[in-house]
This record gives structure tokens, sequence and C-alpha cells, in this order.
């Protein structure tokens, strides 16, 4: 990992616990949260389907089933997923 990756990936780690608390970075209400997945819901295939989610974050991607990828290990960690596996993207 280049030391300009390193520097990028410790700061959204720092961030990540809070993220969705901020205003903007996430749905904040059960409203909102509705109006994105309606928005979604034109261009994702219907449940159940299997979504790539390059850049996750702290996956708010309403599907059924999706592959979250993110290099920042606390934010996947923060999104409560059920089986979190770690892959090696040094070589990228």
């Amino acid at each position: 990992m280049s030391d300009i990756q390193r520097k990028i990936t410790a700061c959204w780690n720092s961030a990540a616990p809070s993220y969705d608390a901020q205003a903007g970075h996430g749905p904040g209400s059960d409203a909102e949260r509705a109006a994105w997945r309606d928005m979604l819901a034109g261009v994702l295939p219907p449940p159940p389907a299997d979504v790539l989610d390059a850049g996750t974050g702290t996956g708010q991607l309403p599907a059924s089933r999706y592959t979250s990828v993110d290099a920042v290990v606390a934010a996947i960690a923060s999104a409560g997923f059920t089986s979190v596996r770690p892959i090696d993207l040094s070589a990228y």
C-alpha cells in the first residue's frame, strides 16, 4: 500500500464510527431511507439480487444480498454485516 493510500485509509478509519451521525452522511429518518430505497429501486434489480457495492462505507445500500468492498475496515465493521471476510488489496 502506498503512503498516500495509507494516509487516506487512516483518515477514513478514524471517521467511520461517527460518519453516519453527521448531516448528509446517511439516511437521517425513515422518510429519507424510504426515498433512497425508492430511488435505488429504479436502478437495482428486484430482490433477491446479487449486488456489488464498491466503496460501501457504512453499508446503506438496500439490497437483499450484496458484496461490499471498502478499504476502510472501520466502516465495514460499523455497518453491522453478518459476515465479513478481509481481502488483501496490497498489490493494487
